[in-house]
């Protein structure tokens, strides 16, 4: 039986990249539906962003008929529609801008899931050294979708939970807005911050375990993903370090080349388009390391990678199970 130490952290990174060239088109098919997908709704949100400020400006800008003729420098409303924050259209506006962030947010995660799911199902089918089509990849989408997206709802709600106790705990420091207790605050929130990456490894797992294996989702996936990553939980939070680090640095310089290039200030489609790139390719590493971590733990566990159920054993009959030997 394998050891731990013989695929530590990096040598997970490393057959990570080794499981990005096989099955390659579908790899490169995810990233691109990822990266065009999120560029275009980025793209509409800017433009109805900027229609619906533009038009809120008009509303906050004074009635030419309120002002007083003998004093025209003299602000003299008559009526309560003269008030911009009263105004129909500026609260319609308000409304418009509220739907359209909240559209644009559904989306996004909607966009984010379906890669997600996509990447585990080809990474395990690379794994095997088995190709896989488009169509079986759709069609084993299409079967596995409804428990990763259970699984997803109850991390969101633990996550949320977690957020909203560490502000709750943090708020009463910033009342006194003095250097100390706003230096405590800081420390408080990297500290709970980092302390939520080594608590969500078993939850990340647990989309893994969803999409691999059919009886389990939700609270189910969250309990075999705590059993099975016992003892092993350091790797997953590596990667999230790794992850986090990574995508701090690519943020960062990208907003210093920003700064110290004008002509990428009137182009910031551009600039949005270069930072999804590689967020979002480093997103798909990540759930890459994380399957491949999965089917790690499972054959030291002295499990088979594939169990009966699973979407390469079941749900795809044109793939031949996966032979440990």
């Amino acid at each position: 039986m394998e050891h731990l130490t013989s695929f530590g952290f990096y040598a997970i990174l490393i057959e990570s990249f080794k499981l990005l060239p096989k099955n390659g088109k579908l790899t490169m098919l995810i990233a691109i539906f990822s990266i065009v997908m999120h560029s275009i709704l980025s793209f509409l949100l800017f433009y109805c962003i900027d229609f619906l400020i533009s038009d809120i400006l008009v509303h906050l800008m004074p009635d030419p008929t309120s002002f007083d003729p003998n004093n025209p420098t003299t602000f003299a409303p008559k009526t309560n529609s003269n008030f911009p924050l009263l105004n129909p259209s500026f609260k319609k506006d308000l409304s418009f801008v509220l739907i359209v962030e909240i559209a644009y947010i559904v989306a996004t995660l909607m966009v984010a899931f379906l890669s997600g799911i996509s990447i585990i199902i080809v990474s395990i089918a690379s794994y095997s050294a088995k190709s896989l089509s488009l169509k079986e990849l759709l069609g084993c989408i299409r079967r596995t979708w409804t428990r990763p997206l259970i699984t997803t709802l109850y991390i969101w709600l633990l996550t949320f939970s977690c957020l909203v106790f560490t502000s709750m705990l943090i708020s009463p420091l910033l009342i006194y807005n003095t250097p100390p207790t706003i230096m405590v605050a800081i420390v408080f929130g990297i500290g709970a911050y980092i302390f939520l990456l080594y608590l969500n490894v078993p939850w990340l797992l647990a989309i893994v375990i969803s999409v691999a294996e059919e009886n389990y989702s939700g609270l189910e996936a969250l309990g075999k993903a705590s059993t099975l990553i016992k003892g092993k939980r350091v790797h997953g939070f590596l990667i999230n370090v790794s992850y986090c680090v990574f995508s701090m640095v690519v943020v960062g310089g990208c907003k210093m080349i920003l700064l110290r290039n004008r002509w990428l200030s009137h182009h910031v489609m551009v600039y949005t388009f270069f930072v999804a790139l590689l967020l979002h390719l480093t997103t798909l590493l990540a759930i890459v390391a994380y399957t491949v971590l999965y089917i790690r733990i499972k054959k030291i566990d002295g499990e088979d990678v594939e169990l009966s159920g699973s979407i390469l054993y079941a749900k795809l009959p044109t793939i031949q199970p996966y032979s440990t030997d």
